[in-house]
């Protein structure tokens, strides 16, 4: 058997056979996650995090039919891998820029209001920290 050949690892997955998605893992781990963490500079543990997730996102998008023709399993899983941790990348920023923003906005509206005392800067510290964990 061709394992890179699609319409296998399609019929095993319909069938109920993930023995493929264990090759996929043992001939494809090493390579995904060492060039994720040397591209991109990720922990070993987010970067095996990914490699699952893209594994599992391959094998959804097979069983679902959105695969058809795909060169390259190993290629095609390391770079969902890239874009993956792109995209980890972009919400962590955003969700930065939110934490910013509140900061700025709760300082701004203390140091307006002359009725603030020192007690409440630092509850309005708190509820800023509570408030960061919920984004």
């Amino acid at each position: 058997m061709k394992f890179d050949d699609l319409s296998i690892i399609k019929n095993q997955l319909l069938q109920g056979d993930n023995s493929c998605l264990e090759i996929i893992f043992k001939k494809h781990s090493d390579f995904c996650i060492k060039n994720l963490k040397s591209t991109t500079g990720c922990s070993s543990e987010d970067a095996e995090d990914i490699f699952i997730e893209s594994v599992m996102n391959f094998r959804e998008r097979v069983i679902s039919g959105q695969l058809e023709n795909i060169g390259n399993v190993r290629n095609y899983i390391y770079t969902t891998c890239r874009n993956m941790w792109a995209n980890r990348v972009r919400k962590n920023i955003s969700q930065e820029k939110k934490k910013d923003d509140i900061s700025d906005f709760l300082y701004e509206e203390l140091a307006e209001d002359p009725f603030i005392k020192v007690e409440n800067v630092l509850e309005e510290e708190r509820l800023v920290g509570f408030s960061q964990k919920a984004f």
